[in-house]
Order: C-alpha cells, then sequence, then structure tokens
C-alpha cells in the first residue's frame, strides 16, 4: 500500500535529519505520510471524477472513496481480455486486493504504535546506524504476546499481500493505457511497476486524457 510505503520513507527522512530517536517519529511522519498521501489521492480521483462526469456517468463522488473508487473506475473502463477470459469488471479484484492489503498495513501499524508509543519499545542499533534488533517491554499478557508476535512475523503477510495487490492493480492499469490508446503505455507500465506511487498521477493524467476523448464502445 502506497500509504505505509511513504510511512516508512518519511520515518527514515525524519530520522536522519532530524536524529531523533525512532521511537519519537511515528506520529510526525505518519501525518507527513498521509498529507503526501492525501494530495496524490485526491488528484487521482480528481481525474476519475472528471472523467465520470465528461462520460454522464452517476455517482462521481465514489472516485473519492478509498477502495471503491477502484471498483467504480473498472466499472467506467468496462471489459477487458485477460488469457482468452472476458471480465467485465477487474476493479473488483483491485478492490479486495486492496481491501486486504489495507487491513493488514492498519493492523501492523497500530501494532507499530501500541510497542513503540505506548509500551516503550526500543529499536537497538549498531554504531552504523543500521538496526540489530528490537528490545520489548516484559509483556506476558495474551495481547501483549500477540502484538510482539505480529510485528515480529506480520512483514511476512504484509509483503505477500501487497505483492498480490501489486500484481493485480498492475494488470489493471496496463489494460487501462492500452484500451485508452495512451501513448508508450507499456513504458508507463513499467513505470507504475517500479514505482507504484506515480500511479496516481499517471492515472490522473489518463483520465483526463480519455475525457477529452469520444465515449469508446
Amino acid at each position: 500500500m502506497e500509504l505505509a510505503s511513504l510511512y516508512s520513507l518519511s520515518k527514515t527522512l525524519l530520522r536522519l535529519i532530524t536524529k531523533t530517536p525512532e521511537t519519537d517519529l511515528l506520529l510526525p511522519s505518519f501525518l507527513v505520510a498521509f498529507v503526501v498521501w492525501g494530495g496524490l489521492f485526491f488528484l487521482q480521483g480528481l481525474g476519475i471524477f472528471l472523467l465520470a462526469k465528461r462520460r454522464g456517468i452517476s455517482g462521481g463522488i465514489i472516485a473519492f472513496v478509498p477502495i471503491l473508487n477502484m471498483f467504480y473506475l473498472g466499472a467506467i473502463l468496462g471489459e477487458i481480455r485477460l488469457a482468452g477470459y472476458k471480465i467485465s469488471n477487474w476493479g473488483l479484484f483491485v478492490m479486495f486486493a486492496q481491501a486486504l492489503s489495507v487491513l493488514l498495513n492498519l493492523l501492523m501499524l497500530a501494532t507499530e504504535f501500541y510497542l513503540f508509543g505506548v509500551q516503550g519499545a526500543v529499536t537497538v542499533w549498531d554504531f552504523e546506524g543500521g538496526v540489530v534488533g528490537y528490545q520489548f517491554p516484559d509483556m506476558n499478557t495474551f495481547w501483549g504476546k500477540a502484538a510482539v508476535w505480529i510485528y515480529e512475523y506480520g512483514n511476512f503477510f504484509l509483503s505477500m499481500a501487497d505483492v498480490i495487490y501489486q500484481i493485480i492493480i498492475f494488470i489493471f492499469l496496463f489494460f487501462l493505457l492500452k484500451k485508452w490508446s495512451v501513448s508508450r503505455y507499456v513504458v508507463w507500465s513499467i513505470i507504475l511497476l517500479f514505482v507504484p506511487i506515480t500511479r496516481y498521477v499517471i492515472l490522473f493524467l489518463a483520465c483526463v486524457r480519455e475525457s477529452r476523448m469520444p465515449a469508446r464502445e
């Protein structure tokens, strides 16, 4: 999920710039990431909204609703063909994959805030600034042990969910750019694959461009 990636990046950058312990940067990092993500998300939603309005499609406000907006965009895009199969709305698969990724990211974020912000866990660093491990407080309760387990092993499940999500949304956006005859759509798709955060801007531009075209069959 892009918000989680921005959160991790902002936390690293703020730590390097301010020389502040990572545990003191959880909330500031999240706020910075949320503001940046919110601006990009609004830009993407604006593109979808303008396209829906130009096409005379109702429910344009859904363009600004996380997760549901991909299903809405899929409905606008229409049928695609994948490996010989007709798929009426690929946005449905994107929606479910995104929902799973969001839930796991929120679980990991809540666990991190609980362990480091509430319980006082600390990150152990080496002399070169690398992470050696984590020192957790003695928590013998069920929820305490569960939180430590989630933080230590949850990233594996989160990585798997994110890989699935990135593959599904890549397929969706590849066919979207191809169907809308976007110039150099293969190049744009490769950029989307390796720099997922660019999809907000690319999708905005693609929707604005498509809104100026005659409706496709």
